[in-house]
């Protein structure tokens, strides 16, 4: 639930409209935002794969018509010969493999190459 505390909703707000933006929507362009947060939150507290949720997230923002979307996809999911996200289905089945799911993802040195420099993961 951290996202709530340090994400501030200005910056939500500006992220909903360049989705909306880069994505074609019409209408109330920040109204999804939030319920799609909580509904993002929701799928965690109930134990999904946190793989597929990311992925879910991709498909939900300024990526989602991006050429490189199906690649990304590939290394957020793993493989099932090394990763436990990838062996694990769209539900985890304890919260202890949710979290072998978070470590997999989070230490995944062909997901970590490929992090944006600027996220300043070490602070």
């Amino acid at each position: 639930m951290n996202v709530f505390i340090t994400e501030p909703l200005l910056d939500w707000e500006k992220l909903a409209r360049r989705c909306a933006r880069e994505q074609g929507s019409s209408g109330d362009e920040t109204s999804w935002f939030p319920n799609e947060k909580l509904r993002i939150v929701n799928k965690k507290l109930d134990g999904f794969n946190p793989a597929l949720i990311v992925i879910e997230e991709l498909r939900g923002s300024i990526h989602n018509k991006k050429p490189y979307l199906k690649n990304l996809e590939v290394f957020v999911s793993g493989d099932k010969k090394e990763n436990i996200r990838a062996k694990v289905g769209e539900q985890c089945s304890s919260v202890a493999e949710q979290v072998e799911c978070l470590i997999d993802l989070a230490t995944d040195p062909n997901i970590l190459g490929r992090m944006y420099g600027g996220w300043a993961s070490w602070i």
